[in-house]
């Protein structure tokens, strides 16, 4: 029999990518952002430059430093319980291009425990939503961190958790998504 599958977003779910961009960030371009500053993670708002040049910055970190993001320890504890009862799925906002640091990344703070990497390219011409992943998988669960990503998922039986951060602050919540604080809160969720 096949396990039910859970479907769990990586950078600020699993590992601290936004403390760590900005910390870069603030060395290089003397910003003094602090985690609770991002009030959006749409780069662009919070970053007040064009486009290209948040595409520029975020790459430039990228490319030197994915590997060293920490894992969320409260995570690595969580997912080993949740892969004893389900197929663990990544759908990552981020680009093919990263795909072997990813996978390395994964391997290193959470290994054997995922089956497959979706990458939905958020930043790219290729853009899908993590919802429409969702639900070619037929995820039970979805766990994310930004409040585009928990919307617009249609399966009434899904479980959907946003892991509460600066960015996904909003009074407006759909009627199927958790707003949660922890890992912990998550797993006692599913119990």
């Amino acid at each position: 029999m096949n396990k039910p599958i859970a479907a769990i977003d990586l950078d600020d779910v699993l590992g601290h990518f936004v403390p760590a961009f900005f910390a870069h960030h603030n060395i290089v371009y003397g910003t003094t952002f602090q985690r609770e500053d991002i009030f959006s993670y749409d780069f662009l708002e919070v970053l007040e430059v064009s486009q290209k040049e948040v595409l520029k910055r975020v790459e430039e970190y990228a490319n030197a430093y994915l590997l060293d993001i920490e894992p969320i320890q409260e995570a690595q504890i969580a997912i080993e319980q949740l892969y004893q009862s389900h197929e663990l799925h990544i759908i990552t906002a981020r680009g093919e291009e990263f795909s072997e640091v990813t996978d390395q990344w994964l391997r290193r703070h959470f290994p054997g425990m995922f089956s497959r990497i979706h990458f939905v390219g958020h930043y790219t011409t290729y853009s899908r939503e993590k919802s429409v992943v969702c639900d070619e998988l037929q995820a039970v669960i979805f766990i994310d961190d930004s409040l585009r990503n928990v919307s617009g998922h249609t399966a009434s039986d899904r479980q959907i958790f946003l892991l509460d951060a600066p960015w996904n602050q909003s009074d407006e919540m759909m009627h199927n998504v958790k707003r949660v604080f922890s890992w912990q809160e998550i797993m006692d969720s599913l119990t």
